[in-house]
C-alpha cells in the first residue's frame, strides 16, 4: 500500500509541476504580447470549462496570427460608431491595430440592425418600428412626434434595401408605381414624369420621435419626400394613422406634436387638433386638471394631443414682426428706428444695435433672442431715455405689457434657472396679456398669435399629462419644440456637409444616425 501511495504522490507532483509550468508560460505570453480581445477569449473558454492547456494554446495561436477571438457586442458597437463617425479608413486602422471588427463586419451589422423603412409602402407600424427606446428611461407617455422639412436635390435613385425607386413626391405617387421589378417600371415612371402626373420631390418632411426626458433619444421615424404644394389628404391621413398606431401599440398617445410653424403643412395640425374638446366624457382625468384654468382653450386632438410651434422659431417671427416697419402698438406704428431708440437706452454700442436690428439672416435664433432681451430691458428704462419720441411714449404702457409676452416666450429655453412652476407662471401671464393686447390692438399678426397661444397652452397640457402619469418625473418644456429634430439635422449635415443632398442620401444617413443613436444608448445604459 505504501508503494502505491508513493506512486500516486509522484503522479500528483508531476501533474502539479506541469500545471505550474503551464501557468508560467501563460503569464510570460501575457507579459510579452498584447493579446487582442483577451477578455472575450477567456470568457468563452471559462464558459465552456476549458483547461489551462487549451487556453494557452489558443493564446499561442492568436500570437501567431492563426486564430482570432470573436468580437463581443461592445466591440461591434464600437466598430460601428468608428465607421459611421470617423469613416471606413479610421476603422481599418483600428482593426489592424487592436483587432476590432473590420469594415465588412460593420457594414453587415448596419444592414442587419438598422433597417429604417422610409418608402411609399411604409405603414404606421413600420414608422414606430424604425425607432427604439429604453422603456425605463423614455416611457411611452413621454414621447413626442416632431415634424419639419428640409430641402433636397431632385435626383432619382434606387434603394436596394427596399427595392424601390425614391426621389418622387410621395403625395402624388403610388407605392406600386415605385417598386422596381423591371425596366418597364422605369419607362412608365419616365412617361408619367414627362406628362406631369408625378414629379420629383423638392423637399423631405422628416418625422422624428423623441422623449421628454433627460436623454431625449431623438430618432428619425420616417422621411416623406414631397413637393412644396399644399399637403394632400394622404399626408393628413398619415399623421392621424401614426398617432392611432402609437395608442394601439403602446397604449399611450404622443405627449405632443411639434413643428416649426413655418411650413404650409402645419395647417394639417389645426384640422386634427381643434376638433375634440376636453370634457367629463372625453379624457376626464386631463379635463379635471385643466378645467379650472381661466379662459383656457380645451380643444385637443383625438387622443389628447396638443401642438408646439417651437418657441425659438416663434422668437424669430416675433422679432420679424417688430422690425417690419408697420408694427401696430395701441394704434401707433412703431418703426425700426423706434426700436433702435429703445435699445439705445442701455450700455449697448451702436454697432451691436445695428447688428441686432439689421439682420441679414432672419433664421438666426441667438440674434432674435438677444434683441428680445435687450428690447425688454430698454422698455423698463424708457422714461429716462431722451431719444424716445412723444408718439412712442404715448404707448409705453402697452410696450411694458408686451414685455410680459417676451418674458413668457423666453421662459421656455432661455431662463434655465426657473423652476417648472415659475415657467408656467410666466407663460400664464403671457397668455392673458397676449389675449388682451390682440383683442384691443392686434399686437401681432393673427397667424403668429395662434401659434403663440397653442404653444403656451401646450406647456400646460404637456405638464399635466406628464404629472398624471408620474408626479415625480421632471418635465422639460424646451424639449417640446423641434430642437431634438434640429439636432438630428445637424448630425446629418456633419456627415454629408452643408450642401443639399438627394433623397436617397438622406435616407441612408438617417439609417446611420439611428444606428449610432441606438449604440450610444446601449453604451450609456
Amino acid at each position: 500500500m505504501s508503494r502505491l501511495a508513493t506512486l500516486n504522490s509522484v503522479k500528483k507532483y508531476n501533474s502539479l509541476k506541469n500545471t505550474l509550468s503551464l501557468h508560467q508560460r501563460l503569464l510570460i505570453l501575457l507579459k510579452d504580447n498584447d493579446i487582442p480581445r483577451l477578455r472575450s477569449l477567456l470568457e468563452v473558454a471559462m464558459k465552456n470549462k476549458r483547461s489551462v492547456r487549451y487556453i494557452l494554446q489558443k493564446i499561442i495561436d492568436v500570437v501567431d496570427g492563426i486564430y482570432m477571438a470573436r468580437p463581443n457586442e461592445s466591440d461591434k458597437d464600437l466598430a460601428l460608431l468608428i465607421q459611421q463617425m470617423g469613416g471606413p479608413a479610421l476603422l481599418d486602422i483600428v482593426h489592424r491595430a487592436i483587432g476590432l471588427p473590420s469594415n465588412s463586419t460593420a457594414y453587415r451589422l448596419l444592414r442587419r440592425t438598422c433597417y429604417m423603412k422610409s418608402t411609399l409602402s411604409a405603414t404606421p407600424s413600420d414608422v414606430l418600428q424604425n425607432v427604439e427606446f429604453d422603456l425605463a428611461a423614455q416611457p411611452p407617455f413621454s414621447r413626442m412626434l416632431k415634424i419639419d422639412e428640409t430641402f433636397v436635390n431632385n435626383r432619382i435613385g434606387w434603394d436596394p434595401r427596399s427595392n424601390e425607386i425614391v426621389g418622387f413626391c410621395y403625395e402624388h405617387a403610388e407605392a406600386k408605381e415605385t417598386f422596381f421589378e423591371s425596366e418597364e417600371v422605369i419607362d412608365k415612371l419616365c412617361d408619367k414624369l414627362e406628362q406631369g402626373e408625378i414629379h420629383q420631390c423638392k423637399e423631405v418632411t422628416a418625422f422624428a420621435i423623441a422623449a421628454n426626458a433627460e436623454v431625449p433619444n431623438s430618432q428619425f421615424a420616417l422621411l416623406w419626400p414631397s413637393c412644396t404644394k399644399v399637403a394632400t389628404a394622404k399626408f393628413h391621413d398619415l399623421v392621424a394613422d401614426i398617432s392611432d398606431e402609437m395608442v394601439r401599440k403602446h397604449g399611450k398617445p404622443f405627449l405632443c406634436w411639434a413643428t416649426d410653424g413655418d411650413g404650409g403643412r402645419r395647417l394639417i395640425f389645426a384640422t386634427q387638433l381643434m376638433i375634440y374638446e376636453l370634457s367629463e366624457s372625453h379624457l376626464p382625468q386631463l379635463y379635471n386638471v385643466i378645467k379650472d384654468l381661466d379662459l383656457f382653450d380645451l380643444t385637443v386632438g383625438k387622443h389628447g394631443e396638443s401642438l408646439d410651434c417651437d418657441p425659438k422659431h416663434l422668437a424669430k417671427r416675433l422679432r420679424n414682426a417688430m422690425l417690419s416697419g408697420s408694427w401696430n402698438v395701441g394704434g401707433t406704428t412703431i418703426t425700426k428706428n423706434d426700436v433702435m431708440n429703445i435699445l439705445g437706452n442701455q450700455d449697448v454700442s451702436t454697432h451691436t444695435i445695428k447688428k441686432l436690428v439689421d439682420v441679414f439672416d432672419k433664421q438666426n435664433v441667438p440674434l432674435a433672442t438677444d434683441l428680445l432681451l435687450a428690447f425688454s430691458e430698454g422698455v423698463k428704462k424708457i422714461d429716462s431715455n431722451p431719444s424716445i419720441s412723444f408718439r412712442v411714449m404715448g404707448v409705453k404702457h402697452v410696450l411694458s405689457a408686451f414685455t410680459v409676452i417676451i418674458d413668457g416666450l423666453l421662459s421656455f429655453y432661455c431662463k434655465t434657472s426657473l423652476s417648472l412652476k415659475e415657467q408656467l407662471t410666466n407663460i400664464s401671464a403671457a397668455m392673458h396679456v397676449l389675449l388682451s393686447l390682440q383683442r384691443c390692438c392686434r399686437i401681432v399678426p393673427n397667424v403668429l398669435f395662434h401659434d403663440l397661444m397653442v404653444t403656451f397652452e401646450n406647456a400646460f397640457l404637456a405638464s399635466a399629462k406628464m404629472q398624471l402619469e408620474d408626479p415625480n418625473i421632471p418635465v422639460y418644456l424646451f424639449l417640446c419644440g423641434t430642437d431634438p429634430l434640429e439636432r438630428l439635422f445637424g448630425n446629418v449635415k456633419i456627415k454629408l456637409g452643408h450642401n443639399t443632398v438627394s433623397n436617397l442620401g438622406l435616407i441612408n444617413t438617417a439609417r446611420s444616425t439611428n444606428a449610432c443613436t441606438k449604440v450610444r444608448n446601449r453604451i450609456i445604459d
